[in-house]
């Protein structure tokens, strides 16, 4: 399963009025003298923005932007990703053909950032580099969760270098982050939380707009179904797990491969239709299964 870094508690800012700006954070400027100047009226604003920032953050793969002593706005992680189809001309034939996969593009979602520190510009460089080091050794998809959307987890890749705007007077630097990201957004109470079936003949409602493909723990030998699509386990191997998205069979998080020991019919794992989902069992003891919600 993936990492499961544990976010700060989101109802709780975290705001630093003392940021060493060239201006007294109390006090917004006037039109005379040298706090009214370009210069005064551009830090104070740098300083809202600032302090806006710093009320939200970002988990990537675990670790938290706080560690870097980073801050975000998310302004950039609401869109939506397009549908994957085909279109279809017809000669004679007025209008098009669409040929829909069922699938969804990667989507772009980006953070605007700031990294800042009183009096401290060594710390601020440090933060900057260590957060660049941290970005560019993960690979592949990593999670990422931020204040903006609590109950959601994406994931994403970060391919791109950063190009920082250093603020050396305000000690600072401000830059973008952009990943490329999976259409769904997951929900986080149907993804790090799994639903136990101790008795065959339970009913799972999935009351979003799109199929689910959960990830499924079967404990002993046996049969299981869920709306009417039946797998059989062959073995009698504590557990096995079946991931319906990358469709695996496995024990310890892929270790052990254990697609000999299942049968499916059709070679079709589960999945979670919108609406009911039926589900009943012979031969395993129990059934855990993290049924993976999502939206766009």
């Amino acid at each position: 399963m993936s990492s499961r870094g544990v976010l700060p508690s989101f109802s709780t800012p975290v705001v630093n009025d003392n940021i060493g700006f060239d201006f007294n954070p109390g006090e917004f400027p006037e039109n005379s003298g040298s706090r009214g100047s370009a210069t005064g009226v551009k830090y104070q604003s740098q300083y809202i923005r600032y302090v806006e920032y710093q009320r939200n953050w970002l988990m990537i793969d675990g670790k938290s932007s706080i560690d870097f002593d980073m801050y975000i706005s998310g302004g950039g992680t609401y869109a939506s990703p397009e549908k994957i189809f085909e279109e279809v001309k017809v000669p004679g034939r007025n209008g098009s053909i669409f040929l829909y996969e069922g699938a969804y593009e990667n989507v772009d979602v980006s953070y605007d950032a700031w990294i800042a520190k009183v009096d401290d510009p060594d710390t601020v460089y440090k933060n900057f580099r260590n957060l660049k080091s941290y970005l560019m050794s993960r690979e592949s998809y990593i999670r990422l969760e931020d204040t903006y959307h609590p109950d959601e987890i994406r994931f994403g890749t970060y391919n791109q270098g950063i190009e920082p705007d250093v603020h050396e007077t305000l000690q600072a630097v401000q830059f973008k982050l952009n990943f490329t990201c999976k259409p769904q957004r997951f929900l986080k109470r149907f993804y790090d939380q799994p639903v136990i079936y101790t008795n065959s003949g339970a009913n799972f409602r999935n009351e979003t707009y799109f199929d689910a493909k959960p990830l499924i723990r079967v404990f002993g030998a046996g049969t299981f179904t869920i709306n009417g699509v039946t797998v059989t386990i062959n073995t009698s191997n504590s557990y096995i797990d079946f991931d319906c998205d990358l469709q695996e069979a496995y024990r310890d998080t892929l270790a052990v491969n254990c697609n000999n020991d299942v049968t499916l019919i059709n070679a079709q794992f589960p999945y979670l239709k919108t609406g009911d989902n039926f589900i009943t069992f012979n031969g395993p003891s129990s059934i855990v299964m993290y049924p993976r919600l999502y939206t766009l």
